[in-house]
């Protein structure tokens, strides 16, 4: 066998090997997800393209939180969730919660943000995805 041969072997164990890291890296059902949706309301009134976003507050045994969650309000206030990695749901137990006025088409801002920042940075809010899921994790937040 070659140099050259063996340095092509090698390369190819090596982008072998290193796909097989990112792809475990990247896998969310390791963290168990469920499915989510809800109503957004602002002062009392559904709201839509409304950035709702679930980040997970407790870790796995290497100290991952596991991927965040998002998706956006419908003319009607409901929300469905995906979580970065494009599968849907999020990762089952606590998170913080943000809620932000400001969404983006492509690369240009759409709207401002009108939502007061305890909503969004550094948010308040806080749920507790359930191991089966909901369709009940609703918010009434307040403009002022």
């Amino acid at each position: 066998m070659s140099d050259r041969q063996r340095r092509r072997i090698q390369q190819l164990c090596m982008c072998v090997f290193l796909l097989g890291i990112g792809s475990g890296c990247e896998r969310s059902d390791n963290y168990g997800l469920a499915p989510i949706s809800g109503l957004i309301k602002i002062d009392g009134q559904p709201v839509a393209k409304i950035n709702v976003t679930f980040n997970p507050t407790s870790k796995d045994e290497e100290g991952n939180p596991g991927p965040f969650s998002f998706g956006v309000t419908d003319e009607n206030g409901q929300y469905t969730l995906m979580t970065n990695k494009g599968e849907p749901g999020a990762v089952v137990g606590p998170h913080k919660v943000a809620i932000s006025g400001e969404y983006y088409e492509g690369d240009r801002l759409v709207t401002k943000e009108f939502i007061p920042k305890r909503y969004n940075n550094p948010t308040e809010l806080t749920f507790d995805v359930p191991k089966g899921g909901t369709d009940a994790a609703n918010f009434e937040i307040e403009s002022k």
